[in-house]
């Protein structure tokens, strides 16, 4: 099992114990599982391991990144806020990260610009999840009802052409 970490967080794997231990389908070693911008990670190291021959049999995507009704100046004013406010962006992003729960600083890690960048403008293409599926990859998405981060109805609606999607209620982007 490989887990890649969400912005900002690190060591986070335990908020998503029951949702990855206790798939519905499929029990595996070969499961590749993603936070948020660890969902891009982990979708990047399925597709890497797939072309070079080797085995994935699940790949779970947890709070994907969704931010396709957001516009160009939406990313240039979070990048300016994370570039100049950082405390004040930290301690919003932490905030609407785990409502409706209270945040926590305990899963805090670095980030950087090109990070934040890349999570905000990431787009989910059909066909190279369809690739994924062809090749027997089962995909998992998990999302938050409350999501604060991401539209969560949208990413919902999008993904559950390609996997099964499980919308979480009353629960926010680490679904707590």
């Amino acid at each position: 099992m490989i887990f890649f970490s969400g912005f900002l967080f690190q060591n986070e794997y335990s908020l998503f114990e029951k949702y990855i231990n206790n798939s519905l389908e499929l029990k595996s070693d070969f499961v590749i599982t993603g936070f948020s911008f660890g969902a891009i990670k982990a979708l990047e190291t399925s597709l890497q391991k797939i072309s070079n021959g080797e085995r994935v049999d699940k790949l779970q995507l947890i709070s994907p990144p969704f931010f396709y009704n957001r516009d160009k100046s939406f990313i240039r004013t979070q990048i300016y806020y994370f570039n100049n406010k950082r405390e004040d962006y930290i301690n919003n992003f932490l905030k609407n990260a785990f409502f409706p729960a209270p945040h926590r600083r305990d899963f805090l890690a670095e980030g950087n610009v090109e990070q934040l960048h890349k999570l905000l403008s990431f787009k989910w293409n059909r066909e190279i999840l369809m690739k994924l599926i062809e090749k027997g990859v089962k995909i998992e998405v998990y999302i938050g009802s409350e999501d604060l981060i991401i539209d969560s109805r949208e990413a919902f609606l999008f993904f559950r052409d390609f996997a099964r999607t499980c919308f979480i209620k009353n629960v926010g982007h680490v679904l707590v």
